[in-house]
């Protein structure tokens, strides 16, 4: 609640002050791009394993209307394309009357790929005529299969409910002396693709079998990708399984990056230019193969904005999370998200996140 207090208090200021205008006059000549995951009812938020990662469709609803009308919303490649060219002519005509350029660029992202996002985000962003870039693990694309990170975290979470803990490898474990399902999850990241396969295994083979999960989460099929497509919204690459890239053989990491912009490109019959590292973990590997097989931009999970001349391959995002951007009630803020996107809670809150 303190927090809560001193982030609403911060954002009367800055909005009273004028601050926040001024940030978001500097903010013009950046890209500020916005990260998502999963958008979810409250009682399903508070159910899955990381809440963090979760924005009630009312919560979006205050962001988008927000965004409305302080920001151009655009699709990653589009944002990236209109900085450029506006960064270019900034010397010549101007804006040419267009009161539109006169805002700053923001981008939304999602990461994923999950089905909740054709159903809670999809229609707010239409409502608003807003669009948005989807970030698909292309390997689960229509699949029963939901991301290992879910499979690993809701076998915890099971298991906690039949009083049962875990380890860091999936074995057992008294309740109380047992890991979390978030610190399960992080610890895996670490873990070979086998060796994170064989905790899957293990953690199934304790329930019984794998746990069943909704259809909104899942990750989208092609059919739900097109219709993504047909209202104007950026489909990209998020791998094919999500692995820690770093992690991978040559030959491995080239499949993830490669084959998944195939897969995407073959089921929805359209280029795909942008690319998004799983846990936003790269290295100069990564940024040689995303090169390699035509991708035009790839962001990161790095805090902080964008100039025209960033790396195309290394674009910085920001995190949203829904309670850090709330008022003393729990209500979304406006001037929270106005100065989160444009960067002015890193500089006053001495966040990394330096623009690039």
């Amino acid at each position: 609640m303190g927090k809560a207090l001193v982030r609403s208090f911060l954002a009367q200021s800055m909005r009273l002050t004028g601050i926040l205008r001024s940030s978001e006059t500097a903010a013009k000549n950046q890209l500020n791009i916005l990260c998502y995951h999963r958008i979810l009812p409250t009682a399903q938020k508070a159910a899955y394993f990381c809440p963090d990662l979760v924005v009630t469709p009312e919560a979006f609803h205050n962001h988008c209307q927000t965004l409305a009308e302080f920001y151009r919303v655009l699709p990653l490649a589009e944002a990236v394309a209109t900085l450029q060219q506006e960064q270019g002519n900034e010397t010549g005509s101007g804006n040419n009357g267009n009161a539109a350029a006169d805002k700053p660029i923001v981008a939304l992202t999602f990461d994923d790929g999950y089905v909740d996002n054709l159903k809670y985000a999809a229609p707010i962003l239409a409502e608003f005529e807003q669009r948005a870039t989807f970030f698909v693990v292309s390997g689960l694309m229509g699949t029963s299969t939901p991301p290992w990170y879910d499979l690993v975290a809701r076998c915890v979470l099971d298991l906690a409910e039949r009083e049962e803990g875990c380890l860091a490898d999936g074995s057992p474990a008294e309740l109380a002396l047992g890991l979390s399902a978030v610190e399960v999850v992080e610890g895996a990241k670490a873990f070979s693709p086998e060796l994170r396969k064989s905790l899957a295994e293990r953690l199934c083979d304790r329930l019984d079998g794998a746990p069943q999960f909704a259809d909104e989460d899942l990750v989208m099929n092609a059919q739900q990708l097109r219709e993504l497509q047909k209202q104007g919204h950026e489909i990209g690459s998020h791998s094919v399984s999500h692995e820690i890239l770093p992690l991978l053989s040559d030959q491995d990491l080239e499949e993830e990056i490669q084959l998944s912009k195939q897969q995407l490109e073959d089921g929805l019959q359209q280029p795909i230019s942008s690319f998004c590292y799983p846990n936003g973990d790269f290295d100069d590997r990564c940024l040689e193969m995303v090169e390699k097989h035509g991708y035009d931009q790839a962001v990161t999970t790095r805090n902080g904005s964008n100039k025209a001349a960033t790396a195309p391959f290394t674009l910085k995002r920001r995190f949203i999370h829904e309670e850090r951007l709330a008022d003393g009630q729990g209500r979304p803020s406006a001037s929270l998200l106005r100065a989160q996107t444009s960067g002015l809670l890193d500089r006053l809150l001495r966040r990394g996140g330096q623009d690039a």
